[in-house]
């Protein structure tokens, strides 16, 4: 069937967009980026890493191509097409560009205030961007030859919460946990440091905490040890519990507690993470999740499950018991709302009772019939824990 004239004209209009017009300066006021991106159509992801990796291109035209690059990183295919084209590459080195201050000062000038603005934008944006692609294998692979996983630690310091979010995409798979722990620098020390940091807020504390949770359950928990990760989830939680669960911010400060939480259960698993947890006070921090008003269902099942995890140390039974003996066994008796946080309470006062000086403080809490009714049946005792006997002098 032949093709009209006019049905040509309506295709050639439909695909004006697909090629660049020949001689056609960008629309004023339109950065480059943008510009390119209309212009090339299906191409503009290799153009757009193109404007990050030309030595020409601006400030505004880098930051300009970044959010583009970002917008465009909403599908699988995308991001394959990024990374097949140097995405990670560029972006890395795009990020290690930018100095931690801001900007490059001139003659030993300090840079401006709209310098250091731009850059943290960039630097925001690079990591967002580091992030998308960290979901895809490929992507992990590529931003762990190309000093990546570096970039991003050293971005905590300046844009913590996109640097902690791209970190948690990356730690989010097996393999990407592997390249963590294999990275040169330390993970935990530089996550332990960012949660030291003022300036690293609840949504970036999460993400850290997260991370330093699937390094500790990965086999890391002598790392993350060495790193004092136990001092500080266990502070990170002091920190966040003291504040309202049911306030305003109450689903983004459970989330924190929750991967604290979880950080302290993976760590409980090693002898050694037992002790320092112990020792960083974890246990009454995990106490003090069960008693907040606002802890919902999940929380109180991890922070159950770490209690559980604890008790098997012999030094922790008694504080177990004497510190959160009560919302134990609370949930205990709740069994029928929770069952799943009730067999970990269960699991931790079973252990707990395995001690006599416990034992003795669990039966104020529990009468014995109770507690052999919600528990079963308890370890035998020695005749001395029901018998004092008296040997007269002389």
């Amino acid at each position: 069937m032949a093709q009209s004239h006019a049905s040509r004209h309506a295709v050639s209009e439909h695909l004006a967009d697909r090629h660049a017009p020949q001689g056609a300066a960008p629309p004023p006021g339109r950065a480059e980026a943008e510009a390119v991106t209309e212009a090339y159509g299906r191409r503009r992801i290799p153009r757009l890493v193109g404007v990050l990796t030309s030595p020409t291109a601006s400030s505004g035209d880098r930051t300009a191509a970044l959010h583009t690059l970002n917008t465009l990183l909403a599908t699988q295919e995308a991001k394959a097409e990024a990374i097949a084209a140097g995405a990670p590459a560029a972006l890395v080195a795009c990020l290690l560009g930018l100095p931690s201050g801001g900007g490059r000062p001139e003659d030993g000038a300090a840079p401006s205030a709209a310098a250091t603005e731009a850059a943290a934008a960039q630097q925001w944006l690079c990591c967002t961007a580091l992030g998308a692609l960290a979901q895809l294998r490929q992507g992990r692979a590529a931003l762990s030859g190309a000093v990546g996983l570096e970039a991003l630690m050293s971005a905590l310091a300046t844009v913590p919460e996109p640097a902690a979010a791209a970190l948690r995409a990356f730690s989010a798979s097996t393999d990407g946990v592997a390249a963590l722990r294999a990275c040169p620098a330390s993970a935990c020390a530089a996550l332990v440091d960012a949660l030291g940091r003022v300036g690293t807020g609840l949504a970036a504390a999460r993400d850290a905490a997260a991370v330093l949770g699937a390094v500790a359950a990965a086999g890391g928990v002598l790392e993350a040890c060495g790193a004092q990760v136990p001092a500080a989830v266990a502070g990170l939680a002091r920190r966040v519990v003291r504040f309202p669960l049911d306030g305003a911010n109450g689903g983004l400060l459970r989330a924190v507690l929750a991967e604290a939480c979880t950080c302290l259960r993976a760590l409980s698993r090693d002898p050694e993470g037992k002790a320092q947890v112990r020792v960083a006070g974890g246990i009454e921090v995990l106490a003090a999740v069960l008693k907040a008003p606002g802890a919902d269902a999940e929380l109180r099942r991890v922070a159950a499950a770490a209690l559980a995890g604890l008790a098997v140390d012999a030094a922790a039974k008694l504080p177990v018991v004497v510190n959160a003996g009560a919302p134990l066994v609370a949930l205990l008796r709740a069994a029928g709302e929770d069952a799943e946080a009730a067999g970990a309470a269960a699991a931790a006062l079973r252990l707990s009772a395995e001690s006599l000086d416990a034992r003795r403080k669990l039966e104020v809490l529990m009468p014995p019939g109770q507690a052999e009714a919600l528990l079963g049946r308890l370890p035998e005792a020695p005749p001395s824990y029901r018998y004092v006997a008296t040997v007269p002098r002389g």
